[in-house]
This record gives C-alpha cells, sequence and structure tokens, in this order.
C-alpha cells in the first residue's frame, strides 16, 4: 500500500497533467481548427464589455475584430490586441504607424463612462464563443499560477507593455533649423532657432553654446507647466561658465506655441495625451538638431527638466538613447494617481469632467498609459538618472514622486527635500551640477555642492571660530593675569 505522502504527490502530478493536457488541446484547437489567419467570422462587431476602447483616439465605437486576438479601429486605423487578463486593452505595435495624432478624432464615451452602449451581436469562432476560451484559458492559467503582468498601483494598475512606438518619427524628415543670435554674453551666445518636427509642427528654441574652442557637453532642459523656452535665459550664463551648451524648446500649446482655450492638462484627455507626445517628440527632433552643432559633443547629451518637465522627461529618457544622463525635479508617475491627487490649479476641472463621464479612475489610467512616465522610466537603466524631490509636494504628489524612483532602473539615486512644489534651487543647481561633471565629463571629484555649503555656512562658521578664539584667549590673559598678581603678592 502507498503511504500517504507518496499518494499526494502522485494525485497532485496527475492533477497538474490533466491541466496542462486541457490549455494543449486548447491551444492547439485554436491554432489549428480556425482557417487561414483571420480566424473569427464576424457577424456584426465585438461582444466586449463597456471597458473597451481604442488606446490612440480614445474611441468606444467602429472597434473590429481582424484576427484571432486582434482588433482594428475603424475611426483612425490603429491595431490593437486583447489582453486575456482583465479585458483590458493592450497595445500592440501600430501596423500603420504614422505621427500624425492630431488628425484622430475621440468618438463617444458611452462606453468609456460605464454606461450602456451598443448592443454588439455574437463573434463566432468556427462554433466556438470566444469569450468562452478566453475565460477557460484564464481559468487554466491560473491554476498553473501563471500571471499577466500588470503591476498595481493605488488608482487601479500600469500596464508592462512596450508604448514606445507612440514616439517613433521619420528621422529623414529635413530640420530646415533656422537660427539667429540674440544675445552675446561674453561667455556665452545664444541663438533662436526654429527647427521641422513631425505632424508639420515648427518647434521654436533657444540654445546657448559656450564661448571659446572645443566640444561642449548639452543639456537638454523642457520647463514646467505654463513656462516656456525663455526660463533658461536666467541660468544660461552660469550653465555655460561650467563648460556646458543647452537647449529648451516650447512645449505644445507653451510659449510661442500657445493656442486659445488649448491647455497640456486639460479635460480633453485625447488632445492633452497627443500634446505629450507631440512634446516628446520634439524633444527627440531637438536632440537631432544639437547632433548638427560642430561644437557639441552628441556623446555627451544630458537632460534637465522640473515638474511638467520632469513628467514627460521621464518619458523622453526613456525613449530616447542619446541621452546619457538625467535630472528630474518635482517628477512622478502613475497619471491617474496625480490627476486624483494633484492641487494644481488646472486639475480640478479634468476631475470634473471625469465625474461628469462616470469614468472611473482605472479606465483613465488605461487611456492614459502611452503617456504615463511609469511605462518609460525603466527603459533608461543603465543610464544614471537622479530625482530632487519635495516631501510635502502636493502638486505632484510626493507619493508619485515616489513611484516614479521606485520604477527607475539602476544607477539611480534621490534626493528628498524638507519642501513643497518648490525645491531649494541653489542646493539643487549645485547637485545637479556635481552630478552632470561626473556622468558627461568624467569627473571624479566634483566641488560644487561642497562650495554651496562654505558659501552659505561657512562665512558664520568661521565668525563663530573667531569670536570663540578671541574671547578664549581674552578668558586665559585673564585667568593668567590674576595668577601672576598672586604670586607677585606672595
Amino acid at each position: 500500500m502507498l503511504d500517504e505522502p507518496f499518494s499526494t504527490r502522485l494525485l497532485l502530478s496527475f492533477l497538474v497533467l490533466i491541466v496542462f493536457s486541457a490549455a494543449t488541446v486548447f491551444i492547439l484547437k485554436t491554432v489549428f481548427e480556425t482557417p487561414g489567419p483571420h480566424r473569427l467570422e464576424l457577424t456584426s462587431q465585438i461582444p466586449l464589455t463597456s471597458r473597451l476602447f481604442c488606446p490612440k483616439c480614445l474611441s468606444s465605437s467602429g472597434l473590429e475584430l481582424t484576427g484571432h486576438n486582434a482588433v482594428r479601429c475603424k475611426n483612425c486605423g490603429f491595431i490593437f490586441s486583447l489582453g486575456a487578463s482583465r479585458w483590458e486593452v493592450v497595445l500592440m505595435k501600430n501596423l500603420n504607424h504614422t505621427p500624425n495624432l492630431k488628425t484622430a478624432r475621440c468618438e463617444a464615451t458611452a462606453n468609456q463612462a460605464g454606461r450602456r452602449g451598443k448592443d454588439y451581436s455574437s463573434a463566432k469562432t468556427n462554433g466556438t464563443n470566444q469569450a468562452s476560451s478566453y475565460f477557460l484559458l484564464l481559468i487554466l492559467l491560473a491554476s498553473l499560477g501563471i500571471s499577466t503582468p500588470c503591476v498595481p498601483s493605488e488608482s487601479g494598475f500600469y500596464a508592462k507593455e512596450d508604448f514606445s512606438g507612440f514616439y517613433d518619427y521619420d528621422k529623414s524628415i529635413p530640420l530646415n533649423a533656422t537660427e539667429e543670435l540674440i544675445r552675446d554674453e561674453g561667455v556665452c551666445k545664444i541663438y533662436r532657432v526654429y527647427f521641422n518636427s513631425v505632424n508639420g509642427e515648427r518647434v521654436p528654441s533657444l540654445i546657448s553654446t559656450p564661448s571659446g574652442s572645443g566640444r561642449f557637453p548639452c543639456i537638454v532642459f523642457l520647463h514646467g507647466y505654463g513656462g516656456s523656452k525663455e526660463d533658461i535665459l536666467s541660468f544660461a550664463g552660469l550653465i555655460a561658465a561650467e563648460g556646458y551648451a543647452i537647449i529648451a524648446i516650447d512645449a505644445e500649446f507653451h510659449g510661442e506655441r500657445r493656442e486659445e482655450g488649448k491647455a497640456l492638462y486639460s479635460p480633453n484627455l485625447e488632445e492633452s495625451r497627443n500634446g505629450i507626445i507631440q512634446t516628446i517628440i520634439d524633444l527627440r527632433r531637438a536632440v537631432d538638431y544639437i547632433e548638427t552643432r560642430e561644437e557639441i559633443d552628441g556623446e555627451r547629451i544630458g537632460y534637465v527638466g522640473g515638474s511638467m518637465g520632469g513628467i514627460l522627461g521621464a518619458i523622453f529618457i526613456g525613449v530616447e538613447p542619446r541621452i546619457k544622463a538625467a535630472a528630474l525635479l518635482v517628477a512622478g508617475g502613475n497619471m491617474s494617481l496625480m490627476i486624483m491627487k494633484s492641487q494644481h490649479s488646472a486639475i480640478p476641472a479634468i476631475r470634473k469632467y471625469l465625474e461628469e463621464q462616470g469614468m472611473t479612475y482605472e479606465e483613465l489610467q488605461e487611456a492614459l498609459n502611452p503617456v504615463d512616465p511609469l511605462n518609460f522610466i525603466g527603459n533608461f537603466s543603465p543610464r544614471p538618472v537622479v530625482f530632487h524631490l519635495g516631501k510635502y509636494d502636493q502638486i505632484v504628489p510626493a507619493e508619485a514622486g515616489e513611484q516614479l524612483y521606485k520604477a527607475a532602473g539602476e544607477p539611480k539615486q534621490v534626493y528628498w527635500y524638507d519642501s513643497g512644489h518648490d525645491l531649494p534651487l541653489e542646493l539643487v543647481a549645485s547637485r545637479i551640477l556635481d552630478f552632470m561633471d561626473r556622468e558627461l565629463k568624467g569627473r571624479v571629484f566634483t566641488s560644487h555642492e561642497a562650495r554651496f555649503w562654505m558659501t552659505r555656512y561657512g562665512v558664520p562658521i568661521m565668525a563663530a571660530g573667531l569670536a570663540a578664539t578671541v574671547l578664549a584667549y581674552f578668558i586665559i590673559s585673564s585667568k593668567r593675569s590674576k595668577q601672576s598678581k598672586i604670586a607677585s603678592a606672595s
């Protein structure tokens, strides 16, 4: 008679064999019993839950199955796949990708809002209901302990898919750059530059180059929300004195690109998302441009961005391989969390829109996954990144900053400041300069932060030390004088 432990192992092995056999039969049936590449015979449209919408144009109508696990949006031509884990949409490579995202139109949001939409008829796959097959597969995967690549966060999930295709562009597009010298400050020259980007955009930018000979490392800079490229004018001379060139662009709907009634943080989610994608591609075109400048070393390019510039910068450095080091200030990830908790003045209008549309934050996250920094920051590794975050930041919530830092790969470093969204910029600047000196110039010993502390506290410490020395001298002198008087009297 078999002993109990062996019997238990035998029974478990038998159950695993049954599950494995069922999965094998299911896969073979799916592959071999359905003819041709288009295995689904459509009677109308897709019998899916109201959670399904196009990841590109956000439309919940005009979706059709074009293959075994592929869906095509009739509105924008985008092709994507169905995630078996939660009936969620998982981005698939766009077979007809073009960067002209502005032409996409957002359709009715009834299904996104959780309201009952059209009554779609069933799709057949040679008499076998596809939804039932997926349900069976889910059970089999769960029994085998196989999980899907979704990472939980406070407001739902952020995808572990590759969304970098949204930021591809045709590098052969001519830049047709025009340059105009607007300042000669001795230590540097500042030019106003315009160059071509995708979607027919002409990108306004400023570039500052140090005086002198040689090839200089360059910093790509993006301003915060409501800022502009002119933000670099106040410190371009300081950067040049340290031996760095710097280039800044106007983000979409900022600076010279302002448009009445349009904003990058807007209840119009499609417009906001397309504006972010446009800005990231424009930053990549800025790198294309600086590679044409003889005085700039294209192998030593860094990135610095704060607030919105840090959020978008985390995406940019994740899709742009030419950036060698990055500093992100008061940045964050998890778009739905930031919209849920941020006290930025532009955000309440977005929350009101979500409430009016009945759109959940999980649905919002799915729509914004292509522009969520959490899905890109890990791609920057093994290149170094440093974070500067405020412990009490309520504009870009500190929790979102912590999530972004944790999602980044090594090597990484974080400085937490006892501040809100406004950081102590002098200290931050000294640390960033030390960081860039090490990573772009290869310096082992750096001194900017040390000089900051000496300048800030060195004089008071030296004054206090001098005063203590003088006081000690008088005390000792007084004691000696008394001792000598006593000695002479005796």
